[in-house]
């Protein structure tokens, strides 16, 4: 019996994308950091479906601000102000899909600040005190502090 595809050859023949290309030669590669993706192997958990569920029968199916919705960024703010005792404020949160590396300087700058943070776990590998070089790079990531290679601290 001889199905006919339900995906069009136009789509079913497209080349991967540059960048799908630049992580298969990460992939499985112990020294590089697999920081690209943002889903894990864990199936999302029952209340997260159920909320999207809600949503979708609610009718909240449109783009959200730029931003993020406000009460996700400032549940994202109380998080690390009970955690780690950051004090982040609101116009420096970001919580959606796309904010931010569709900039290109804040693409430079994370992956300047990503460039500081590997040369910070060559230099644990040596005799320097632990303690100053990640506190030099966290105060860079927060923007509190310049690091080398790190032009305004974060993206």
């Amino acid at each position: 019996m001889n199905h006919k595809s339900p995906i069009r050859p136009v789509i079913r023949d497209l080349e991967p994308s540059g960048i799908t290309k630049v992580t298969a030669l990460g992939l499985g590669n112990p020294e590089v950091l697999p920081l690209w993706f943002g889903e894990t192997d864990l199936v999302t958990p029952p209340f997260i479906r159920q909320a999207a569920i809600q949503a979708l029968e609610d009718g909240r199916t449109f783009y959200t601000n730029a931003r993020g919705i406000q009460p996700l960024r400032e549940a994202i703010r109380d998080f690390h102000k009970r955690t780690v005792g950051a004090d982040i404020a609101l116009e420096r949160s970001a919580a959606a899909g796309r904010t931010g590396l569709t900039d290109a300087g804040r693409t430079r700058s994370l992956a300047a600040w990503f460039d500081a943070a590997n040369r910070t776990r060559e230099l644990l590998r040596t005799t320097v005190r632990a303690d100053l070089a990640v506190t030099e790079l966290l105060l860079a990531w927060r923007g509190d502090a310049p690091s080398a290679g790190v032009k305004g601290g974060r993206a």
